[in-house]
Formats: structure tokens, sequence, C-alpha cells
């Protein structure tokens, strides 16, 4: 549909073709682009092509799910800030990037982020399996990457990618430590996480220490990368509402992140055994 409307499949060659055309678009067009975003929501687990996300991640042994949770969302999110950068954007004198005459992506990106966080955050909280809720954990967080993408501006851009790189570590390492535990339990249920933190304390230590950069805890990478990409979202005196959202998700976050601390570190362990240091 996109070759058929420009001519091209290059990306500047489209945006060339975009510009001739003076921001009149077939609905055609329109229609392609939903079915290449669709494709790349898919890859990132975006609402609403995150159904798969949960039910892979549960099923799948712990390595295969780390990597599920973290190469192909990498992977998706660059090759889309790719694509929104040389096939649907002009840059500007100011170091900015403003949308071609007629493509509005904007406002669709930051109901999209929206839907995203909301759904993410509001399913994990019903989940008894930890592998389950960190899948819906991941979902989230996408929706709050996305919202880097409503605002088109260096800072926003700079925060996507600080914001990647400490999800990857973050998330790598909580899914490091739920293979410890599924290594020794045979489950990733939230009961078998009970005592954890006296059984093994490094352990305990180390998964506190990634939910509270995944909640957003000040100090924290996952602090910091809220912040950027709030603040990119303040600064520009739009959108307001979607950085307050992207605030009271956080909060709601920390509730059943704080599960997995309260039954690691709060309730006792049927057993002391000394299983890892």
């Amino acid at each position: 549909l996109v070759y058929g409307y420009t001519g091209a499949l290059n990306y500047p060659a489209i945006a060339q073709a975009l510009i001739k055309n003076n921001g009149t678009h077939p609905y055609v067009f329109y229609l392609a682009l939903a079915m290449i975003y669709s494709g790349f929501a898919y890859k990132i687990s975006s609402f609403p092509f995150h159904f798969w996300t949960p039910d892979v991640y549960e099923g799948s042994p712990t390595p295969v799910a780390t990597f599920f949770s973290v190469g192909p969302k990498a992977a998706g999110f660059g090759a889309l800030l790719h694509f929104v950068l040389t096939a649907l954007s002009q840059k500007q004198g100011d170091g900015t990037f403003a949308p071609i005459a007629g493509i509005h992506i904007a406002p669709i990106m930051a109901l999209i982020s929206a839907a995203t966080m909301v759904v993410g955050n509001l399913s994990a909280i019903a989940q008894t399996n930890v592998k389950r809720m960190l899948a819906f954990s991941s979902i989230a967080h996408v929706g709050y990457v996305l919202m880097g993408f409503v605002v088109m501006t260096p800072a926003a851009f700079s925060s996507i990618i600080f914001y990647l790189v400490a999800y990857c570590a973050m998330n790598l390492g909580a899914f490091w430590i739920v293979g410890i535990v599924t290594d020794q339990k045979k489950s990733s249920d939230l009961r078998d996480f009970t005592g954890m933190g006296w059984r093994m304390p490094l352990a305990g230590v180390c998964m506190a220490v990634f939910l509270f950069s995944l909640t957003g805890i000040p100090l924290f990478s996952g602090f910091i990368g809220k912040f950027l990409i709030f603040g990119s979202l303040i600064q520009s005196h739009s959108y307001l509402w979607l950085a307050l959202l992207g605030v009271l998700n956080s909060v709601v976050s920390l509730y059943y992140y704080t599960k997995i601390l309260r039954a690691m570190w709060l309730e006792k362990p049927s057993k002391w055994k000394l299983y890892f240091p």
C-alpha cells in the first residue's frame, strides 16, 4: 500500500513523496500506517497486540522468557524509532522533529501509550505467578517508553534510549532471580518466593533492588528514566495528562511489586536452609 502510494520503499524516499503531497494523503495510506504499526506493536507487546505476552512468558523456560522480555522489545523500539524519524518526520532547525504535513501521530501514540500502561498495570495486580506478573509489568513499561514518541524532541528521544537500557538491565536482573527460584522450586508462583530474602539473602537484596528500579523509586535507574520521559512531556507543555497518568501508573505498580517483596522478606520460610548466598 505504501509503495503503491509513494512509489518507494526506502524511508527517506517515502518522506520526500509525502512532503510533495502537501498534507493530502488518501485513506489507504493511513490504513497502511495502521498495518505497519500493528507489526511493531506485536513485536513490542503494545496494546492492543499484547495478549500473547503473559502466556508466552509463563509457559516458556525462564531463559527464553528473559530473552522475550528484552531482545524483541529493544529491537522493535529501535526499528519503530527509525521509521518514525526517517519516514514520517522532518528535522527542524532547532533540532526537533516535526511530523510531515498530514501525518499526526502524537494523539494516537498518546492514547496507545495510556492504554498500554493502564492495561499492563491493572492486569498485573491480580497475578499470583511472578513470571506472568513480570509479563504484564513489561507491557506497562512499553507504555512508558511510547510516551517519548508523543513529543518528538531530542530530549524525548534521549529519554527513550536511556529508559530502554535501564529497563533491559533491571528486567534481566529480575528474571535472573526468578530463574534461580524456578530451578529450585520448579515453579514461579508467588508462594515459592516466601522467605526467599532469609533463605537466599544476596538474591533477595538483588531482587529488591531490581523491583525498586522497575517501580521508579528515587535514586534508581528506573526513576531517572521515568523522570526524563515525564519531564520531556512537561517541558513540551502538551499532554500533561499523559505525564500525570504515568505517575499514577507508577504508584499502582508499587502495589504488585510490593507483593513480591512482602513474600520475600515479611513472610517466614517453611525451611530455613540457605540455598544461595
